[in-house]
């Protein structure tokens, strides 16, 4: 198992305008862009 640095837990809240892409719903998914400002290690 990979040394984890942390846990970034989300929860999606409500989607809008969402396709049905199946016979009676749709399947959502999320994409989440993180981007890390501030310190930086030197290795």
């Amino acid at each position: 198992m990979e040394n984890l640095l942390g846990l970034l837990r989300l929860r999606v809240i409500r989607g809008v305008n969402l396709a049905i892409r199946d016979s009676s719903s749709s399947n959502p998914y999320v994409i989440v862009h993180l981007f890390c400002m501030g310190k930086q290690a030197n290795h």
